[in-house]
């Protein structure tokens, strides 16, 4: 599929034995970069997939800042902390008698970039300065 001249190819995998195949696949098919979706599973694999950006001089970029904790690039996501005390707020009102069906859905409010420097030098990719003024977090 191509999107915006950026020809986006999918190699979704199931477990954790599934990576290194999609890896492998990402660069046969001449992978320029990797964005990662978010799940439990990537998350649990995303230090391997953090490696293989380096190994590979590919920008890998996720939602999760432990993404960018591993190793990726960057991450730009909900921030995790702050929308689980928005959840907890959601707990206390259902332990005071709320009903859920009441409860209006909520998206996340808060987001956060994350952005590895030590990857960005290590794959010889500037980060501008305006970038970086707008992270929230920049790993050196």
């Amino acid at each position: 599929m191509t999107r915006g001249g950026i020809d986006i190819t999918a190699h979704p995998i199931g477990s954790p034995g599934e990576l290194e195949p999609a890896l492998r696949a990402a660069s046969t098919n001449g992978a320029n970069g990797l964005f990662v979706v978010a799940s439990r599973l990537t998350n649990f694999v995303a230090p391997r997939i953090a490696q293989y950006g380096l190994e590979q001089r590919l920008p890998v970029i996720a939602a999760w800042r432990e993404f960018a904790a591993s190793g990726a690039l960057l991450s730009y996501g909900p921030d995790r902390i702050f929308e689980a005390k928005r959840i907890a707020g959601y707990v206390q009102k259902v332990l005071n008698g709320t009903k859920p069906a009441d409860l209006p859905i909520e998206q996340p409010v808060k987001f956060e970039l994350v952005i590895n420097l030590k990857t960005a030098r290590s794959i010889g990719l500037p980060i501008s300065r305006e970038l970086l003024l707008r992270a929230d977090d920049v790993i050196e």
